[in-house]
């Protein structure tokens, strides 16, 4: 039969030894989430949603670009965006300082930073380039775009020159043609969709549409691109391709081919919104299950040890408390021997006759 102190080392080596495995079944995984958790990386995203045209900017209103603007922000605030912008209803000039302020902003964070450029609003390309039309702003030639709109590339410069690790631009500006002046220019290639654009390493772009296609302003709160997008952000696998290829499959789909997705890309590395879905990534499915499931089993061991040694503590707890009380009983039986014993020693003492 074991003693009380054998009993205690047991139990202290045997939670010792479950801790040990829990600790390697977590380090298993230790490099592949250092690579995750441990990269000092910021994400940053400006979003623009320009809704408010009228009649005075030669445009027709939209309806659903500032609701865009805003669910998506919403959407990567879930997703690890920590420095979300958004700008309503913005002129040439409050477009211009966002978009600047963005880039010295990404420059700020470093080269691990990710930047995420996101617009919704009127658009259109000329000459090969997309320029996104800020509110207030009348076309009448192509040469006004160079001086009243925004050329998209402007984007991209900035966040060329930040020299950030990863830059995403999703545009979803092609909702209609508006201008069709603009139609007799042979250099306007793509009247009513936008152009592929020059990108640095390491970016990824998104359009609502192809070239020669309109994208749908959508019968709800959001454009069809959009809502799409929301909508894949929201499944399993958030990796960018992942992502964006259930876009442009939702669209094709909703819209019988008439409106398609594209994207280019010069990703050097994958990128997931969640960033714990890149652990995933880079472990085969089939070992993170049996880790996971080891873990677990481990887990279990280790409370059921933690019970056993609550218990074992509580029976040591009760030896103890018996112990101190017999040691107390005894204590005051031998107290009360002494007692008796003095009693006696009286007596005699009294009894004892005296002699002259």
């Amino acid at each position: 039969m074991r003693t009380t102190r054998e009993v205690g080392t047991w139990l202290v080596a045997a939670m010792l030894l479950a801790h040990t495995a829990l600790a390697l079944a977590q380090n298993r995984t230790l490099t592949v989430k250092q690579a995750v958790d441990d990269r000092p990386e910021m994400r940053l995203a400006l979003l623009i949603g320009n809704a408010g045209y009228s009649r005075n900017d030669t445009l027709p209103q939209l309806k659903n670009p500032s609701n865009d603007a805003r669910d998506i922000a919403d959407a990567l605030k879930k997703n690890g965006f920590g420095r979300v912008t958004v700008v309503i209803d913005a002129d040439y000039r409050t477009m211009r300082e966002a978009i600047s302020k963005f880039g010295d902003d990404l420059r700020a964070a470093g080269p691990q930073a990710v930047g995420l450029f996101y617009y919704a609003g009127h658009g259109v390309e000329h000459a090969g380039n997309n320029y996104l039309i800020p509110i207030g702003t009348r076309i009448g030639s192509p040469k006004d775009l160079e001086f009243d709109a925004i050329d998209a590339q402007r984007v991209l410069a900035y966040m060329e020159e930040a020299g950030n690790a990863v830059n995403i631009v999703v545009l979803d500006a092609c909702r209609d043609n508006p201008f069709p002046q603009l139609n007799k220019f042979r250099s306007s290639a793509h009247a009513g969709g936008l152009a592929q654009m020059r990108a640095p390493t390491g970016s990824f772009i998104a359009f609502a549409a192809a070239p020669g296609q309109k994208a749908s302003d959508g019968e709800g709160r959001n454009g069809l691109f959009t809502q799409h997008f929301l909508e894949s952000l929201n499944q399993p696998n958030s990796n960018i391709d992942a992502v964006f290829t259930r876009v442009t499959a939702g669209v094709t789909d909703k819209t019988s081919r008439a409106q398609v997705p594209w994207k280019q890309s010069s990703l050097t590395n994958d990128f997931y919104f969640r960033p714990k879905d890149a652990l995933a990534g880079m472990i085969d499915p089939k070992e993170l299950a049996r880790i996971e499931e080891e873990k677990k089993q481990l887990e279990i061991e280790k409370a059921r040890l933690d019970e056993q040694r609550r218990a074992e503590d509580e029976r040591l707890e009760r030896q103890r408390r018996m112990a101190d009380a017999e040691e107390r009983r005894l204590r005051l039986e031998r107290q009360k021997q002494r007692e008796e014993e003095e009693k006696r020693n009286k007596r005699r003492t009294v009894n004892i006759p005296i002699t002259p």
